[in-house]
């Protein structure tokens, strides 16, 4: 239809058509669309717990190791001025006036709205951090990872919190965001109570009362040979493993994984050898909790009635003896060797139980 215009108004017509047309056809400031994948997503270090979500969560070992997660997120639409990451102890963070710590949002990154695709890491460190700044617990960003650097940690309950993923404009004025939420928990359950200690060849077996905790999943032992104190169940002390403190794992000597269990054996040991023991409950990140009252116990071999008997010289074995009436009349000399060393052994096991 522009046949009889000039070819310079043709020009201009076609150059403002194509300008409204892009106007007609372009997003809106607020029509971004912000996407997260919340099942596929990296972290490090990886786990196998009992659940999706135990696997979300964050553990004081998880902390420790520097781990992260890598996150992926997808924009579509026209570009914004900056993405931005917020933690959240409750508030929503897209509200400008809620970016506060006394509001509860910490912002732990940010760059510019500058790629369609992005893989965030962000570190459990900082996540924790920010979430003990926002909760006004504590400040120190360096002690992220320690157990009990806030008072919230002692109880070792699983804190959740929010992860506020937003496009801004130059005015901060969030025009589009999404939240995921996780968790973190870095204390264990409390000490069990009542541990004792019994003897074995090489081995000692540890009894104890569990603690009354319901996020218990096992139990972890810890050994010290330089001990102090005296055998199955008096005081003894250990540099090395502190009643009431979360033991090192370079002393762990043995677990029960079941969570309802109250007694344990310690194998590997060295006959003769003094040992301090004690007992940690686990919870369901694998967090150790404070240690038990310390038991000392010293190993050594256990003979029972048949092995006496048969260093003897006796005969029988398995446990049992029998006798035809006509071998018993012909044969008083062995049952007065069985008794004897009977009593022999019944006194020895006395006079240990009794140390």
């Amino acid at each position: 239809m522009f046949g009889a215009l000039p070819s310079s108004l043709r020009r201009a017509l076609a150059l403002l058509g194509l300008t409204l047309a892009s106007a007609l056809h372009a997003a809106p400031a607020g029509a971004q669309t912000l996407t997260l994948n919340t099942t596929n997503y990296g972290r490090t270090p990886e786990v196998s717990r009992q659940n999706a979500d135990l696997n979300k969560a964050i553990a004081l070992s998880d902390c420790e190791a520097d781990g992260r997660y890598s996150l992926y997120l997808q924009r579509t639409g026209p570009a914004a001025s900056t993405l931005r990451v917020f933690v959240s102890t409750g508030n929503d963070c897209s509200v400008k006036d809620n970016r506060t710590r006394d509001k509860g949002c910490i912002e732990i990154h940010s760059q510019a709205d500058n790629a369609a695709n992005y893989t965030l890491d962000l570190y459990f460190r900082d996540i924790i951090a920010a979430h003990r700044t926002g909760s006004a617990r504590c400040a120190a960003f360096d002690e992220a990872c320690k157990q009990n650097a806030c008072t919230d940690e002692d109880n070792g309950t699983r804190k959740t919190l929010t992860l506020w993923f937003m496009l801004d404009n130059s005015s901060d004025t969030a025009i589009n965001q999404l939240s995921w939420d996780t968790s973190y928990d870095l204390a264990g359950p409390p000490a069990p109570a009542g541990v004792s200690a019994g003897i074995g060849e090489e081995q000692l077996t540890v009894s104890w009362r569990a603690p009354t905790d319901t996020d218990l999943a096992s139990y972890r032992f810890y050994c010290d040979s330089a001990a102090g104190g005296g055998d199955g169940g008096g005081a003894c002390t250990s540099a090395a493993l502190v009643p009431g403190e979360v033991p090192s794992s370079e002393y762990e000597c043995g677990s029960n994984s079941s969570r309802t269990a109250t007694s344990g054996t310690v194998s590997g040991l060295t006959n003769f050898q003094e040992y301090v023991v004690g007992v940690s409950a686990v919870d369901n990140l694998g967090n150790a909790g404070p240690l038990s009252e310390l038991v000392c116990a010293t190993p050594e071999p256990v003979d029972d009635f048949f092995e006496l008997y048969r260093r003897a010289g006796g005969k029988g074995g398995g446990g049992y003896c029998a006798m035809s009436p006509s071998q018993a009349p012909a044969r008083p000399l062995g049952v007065v060797v069985g008794l004897g060393m009977l009593g022999w052994f019944l006194r020895r096991r006395a006079q240990r139980e009794a140390r």
